[in-house]
């Protein structure tokens, strides 16, 4: 469907509207016409304009995409955190310092990822600019991980530091604890790299630019893959471009990304890239080129994508953004249109695909499907960015510089506020600056500088995210009042909502959290609604089934959730992401509805589901054994809480699967081998209550489990046997048992994993280990001694209780796992955890 076409469908399709109603929506179409050039001979993008790269390529080849020149450095700064000589026991502080694009935030990471497994704790986690954001982290640095009762080593990575008073800030937290502990910290800033407190061990890394080697081989992996590949026309040019990138990852891999996209290889449009009209070099012909680089990026993109980037800008600038947000709001603000064949969000994806293979937003998590989940922007390019919004009149930016950047007559706006209360009138000010034919509002900060919401009859979109509020609630009841609204998200404060929300019938996006008690009644008349977010506890309206444009459901059932509700799952037939959690014991007839609807499910495109907490036993695992037809488009199957028999056999032809998480009664050789053929598989959490006699341990046969990543498995002994070439790409094993198999069994079965050795890129390792209901006595092989203490933490799965300091059963442990674990070049050290039930 064109954009043209998209509008003719806005006017009319007004079925059921007031005449008020009407001539919003006509005016509101126009407006969307004139602002986006819809009436002008832009030609209609062809697939060749986008990029559909499947998210799962990124992350099944993150190690190998643009990692080049990085081993010697990477190498070099291990050793100077685990050298031994200058005194292991105490915090050391590794600054690693260079310019902007130099690659300091890779090197950090993949430093991170190497040798987290070595300590208890660890974290990764990037400042931004934001005063408010430096105080959060702070907080939850000094509350969280450095728990003052707690003394075992931690390693923390502070990416993006900028002034040496965050740095004395963030030093506060480190004098608590320095029992062999590491910090790594990244900085433009050379002179901050110093700053190292007298009684840190410290030392400075400075990034160097890509030597002549690595910048050919990165550039040239990018556009055609290897070296060899560049025809002949175009090597003087690609010199001349590598000369003026100045061995700087970043203006490598964009301009890089600008020539691989060129349907063609014409040297003239190569040539473009040098001699842009109107370009000068600025004071530093680094940053300048690099900014170069970016403009030409951006301008390269197609008017929709270059929408859709600007759009960025409503974000706080260097947070971290999670992509399913991203998405919806440009679709709730008309960004995105059917085309292709396509629908709105598979069209929103390829562009979001798109901007990272164009390395203009970068990946920052991944999740356990190997998509990615959130993204973040360049520092240089959210610059460039926010000028560009701004100088289009896209959005207006109101935060604590009091002053507003972009007009008071644009329709966006976005409000970021630090927790500085005394600045609350300030802000208050600033938000009366407002027009009220706003259309977009998104809203960061204490709730008391928020502006009266109730003057908006516009809005399209409306986000709220509240922290470092004195007030306690927040009354939006008249928000049934705004007829177009599309996106409503709101977090961090109790909030009352309307008893009756019927009026929006374009509202797609309902997302809320626990904080919101009072659900409207109607909610599920909204034929329109696309993803519905209800917090625990929350009683469910009923009409599940009249949401037949429902793509995601996240709630939590309760005692008095009708049948109904579970009888009307099976209806939501567009249903891609199902969640679901149950804060009770449910009885039979509602697992038996349950499974049926998933039955009905199956031949639609459901693409997650998560069933949490609750017991469904092996009542709702019996019928699902022959799901029929089997649900072919999962890429997320978290079914814990369900008891299957066996394997089922349907789970072999999912070959999309990429995440799993399950609990068999009983596994045998064939079973386990159903699910080591899956293709795709990177995450899978296995419980076994009892494996068949004849195959007293689980083989892990080699050239199995090929792209699997983590692996975590339960059962009463690590019965685990890994063959050589097994599970080739494994980086995180947790193995869980139980504390009976620390001091010996008497009937053969092995009691410690093998072939650890042969995992040849495990990164960590960690055990879970059961302490039975008798640990308090004394037991057969060990001293006579009880489980010292229990902390208030829980396990991954919210009960049982997790052991801080056990000496006698650690000791077992550790020696079992030593044993395990001694052939293993890589491991050093195993996080050991115990778990009373």
């Amino acid at each position: 469907m064109s954009s043209m076409n998209a509008l003719l469908v806005t006017l009319t399709n007004m079925d059921g509207l007031s005449d008020q109603q009407k001539e919003w929506r006509n005016k509101d179409a126009i407006e969307h016409r004139d602002r986006y050039k819809l009436s002008e001979s832009v030609p209609t993008a062809t697939p060749t304009h986008v990029v559909a790269i499947d998210p799962q390529h990124l992350a099944l080849n993150e190690e190998e995409d643009g990692l080049v020149g990085i081993e010697g450095p990477k190498q070099k700064i291990i050793r100077m955190l685990m050298d031994e000589e200058e005194g292991s026991w105490k915090l050391k502080v590794i600054s690693i310092v260079g310019s902007a694009g130099i690659g300091k935030t890779t090197l950090a990471k993949q430093v991170y990822l190497e040798i987290k497994g070595r300590f208890d704790c660890s974290a990764f986690v990037s400042l931004s600019q934001n005063p408010s954001m430096n105080k959060i982290f702070t907080h939850t640095f000094t509350g969280g991980v450095q728990n003052p009762k707690t003394f075992a080593p931690y390693l923390i990575v502070i990416n993006n530091i900028w002034s040496e008073s965050v740095w004395d800030t963030i030093c506060l937290a480190f004098a608590l604890r320095k029992c062999g502990s590491r910090v790594i910290i990244t900085t433009c800033i050379e002179d901050l790299g110093s700053v190292c407190r007298p009684n840190f061990y410290g030392h400075i890394y400075k990034v160097e630019p890509l030597n002549d080697f690595d910048s050919r081989m990165l550039f040239f992996r990018r556009v055609f893959s290897n070296e060899d590949a560049c025809p002949d026309h175009l090597r003087k040019v690609s010199e001349e471009i590598l000369r003026m990138c100045g061995g700087v990852p970043l203006a490598i891999t964009s301009v890089a990304s600008i020539l691989a996209g060129q349907g063609d290889m014409m040297i003239e449009k190569w040539g473009r890239i040098l001699s842009s009209h109107g370009y000068k070099l600025e004071t530093d012909p680094t940053i300048g080129w690099m900014r170069h680089v970016l403009s030409f990026s951006y301008s390269n993109l197609c008017p929709e994508l270059r929408t859709c980037l600007l759009y960025l800008s409503t974000f706080p600038e260097y947070s971290s953004i999670r992509k399913d947000d991203l998405i919806r709001q440009w679709i709730a603000e008309g960004l995105v249109t059917e085309k292709f064949g396509c629908d709105q969000y598979e069209i929103a994806e390829i562009y979001f695909n798109n901007l990272i293979k164009r390395s203009i937003i970068n990946p920052v998590d991944i999740d356990d499907c190997g998509m990615v989940m959130s993204c973040r922007v360049h520092d240089l390019m959210i610059d460039l960015i926010i000028s560009k919004a701004i100088e289009e009149n896209f959005i207006a930016i109101l935060d604590d510089q009091h002053t507003m950047r972009g007009s008071h007559e644009a329709r966006r706006f976005t409000l970021h506020f630090n927790r500085d209360l005394e600045n609350t009138e300030q802000n208050l000010v600033l938000t009366r600056s407002v027009h009220h034919q706003t259309r977009s509002i998104s809203f960061l900060g204490p709730i008391q500088c928020m502006l009266v919401i109730s003057e908006f009859k516009y809005l399209r979109l409306l986000q709220i995210e509240v922290y470092y509020s004195n007030i306690d609630s927040y009354d939006l009841t008249h928000m049934c009042e705004f007829f177009q609204l599309r996106y409503f998200r709101i977090r961090g404060i109790l909030c009352k909502l309307p008893e009756k929300i019927g009026g929006l019938k374009y509202l797609e996006t309902f997302d809320i959290d626990d904080n919101v008690k009072n659900i409207p009644s109607d909610v599920c008349k909204l034929s329109s609604m696309a993803h519905l977010t209800l917090p625990k506890h929350a009683k469910i309206p009923s009409g599940i089934d009249k949401l037949v444009a429902l793509r995601t459901l996240k709630v939590s059932t309760s005692y008095d959730t009708s049948i109904e509700f579970y009888e009307g799952l099976g209806s939501l037939r567009k249903l891609r992401e199902l969640e679901l959690g149950a804060t009770n014991y449910m009885s039979r007839d509602k697992v038996v509805s349950l499974a049926a609807s998933l039955m009905k499910l199956g031949s639609c495109s459901l693409r997650s589901l998560i069933l949490r907490n609750g017991d469904l036993s092996l009542e709702a695992g019996d019928r699902l054994n022959f799901w029929s037809p089997p649900p072919l488009h999962l890429r997320r199957l978290h079914v814990f809480e369900v008891v299957f028999s066996y394997v089922p056999d349907w789970i072999a032809k999912l070959d999309k699967l990429t995440s799993l998480v399950i609990r068999i009664h009983e596994i045998s050789k064939d079973g386990f081998g159903v699910l080591a053929r899956l293709p795709c598989l990177l995450f899978l959490r296995l419980s076994v209550h009892r494996v068949k006699e004849e195959d007293a341990t689980i083989v892990v046969c080699s050239r199995t489990f090929q792209h699997l990543k983590e692996f975590w498995f339960r059962y009463k002994v690590p019965c685990l046997v890994f063959e050589p070439l097994a599970m080739p790409r494994l980086q995180i094993l947790n193995i869980q048992f139980d504390e009976e198999c620390l001091y010996g069994r008497d009937d053969g079965v092995p009691c410690e994993p093998a072939g650890i050795e042969h995992l040849t890129n495990l990164m960590q390792i960690s055990a879970h280990i059961h302490l039975a209901h008798h640990w308090m006595w004394q037991t057969p092989a060990l001293p006579r001694r009880k489980v010292k203490h229990f902390s208030e933490r829980h396990d991954e799965d919210g009960h049982g209780q997790v052991e801080e300091e056990a000496p006698v059963y650690k000791k077992a442990a550790e020696a079992m796992l030593t044993r395990a674990t001694s052939k293993h070049p890589g491991i050093h050290y195993v996080n050991i955890q115990f778990i009373q039930m």
